[in-house]
């Protein structure tokens, strides 16, 4: 089939409209099945710098968070996706802090 001739199939059997209808009905399952790559990322890295708060030992994985003590290069929320090997680079010089920790660490300040 030439280029024109599938460009021509797509556009008469729904074409874009319905990719848009497949990506709404699918969007519940890959944003599930996202959140799910995410825990078992993260429960890797937990268990990568020590599996609790290095301050307090709080060790549930949701109130878990990641202290940069060096140059900090990327948020972990903006590369979570990539692969586990670039996740590891960058948290080799962090710390695990629980979140209250991790606030008090950062707004001392506030207290004085």
């Amino acid at each position: 089939m030439s280029r024109e001739a599938a460009r021509k199939w797509y556009w008469e059997h729904g074409g874009k409209e319905k990719k848009g209808t497949y990506n709404k009905v699918h969007l519940k399952e890959r944003k599930e099945k996202e959140k799910q790559r995410w825990k078992r990322k993260k429960r890797v890295l937990v268990d990568m710098l020590g599996g609790k708060c290095k301050k307090c030992g709080y060790s549930k994985l949701s109130g878990l968070t990641f202290h940069h003590n060096g140059a900090k290069r990327e948020n972990i929320s903006d590369i979570r996706t990539r692969p586990l090997e670039a996740l590891k680079e960058e948290l080799k010089d962090a710390e695990l802090l629980c979140a209250n920790c991790h606030m008090e660490l950062h707004y001392k300040w506030l207290d004085s």
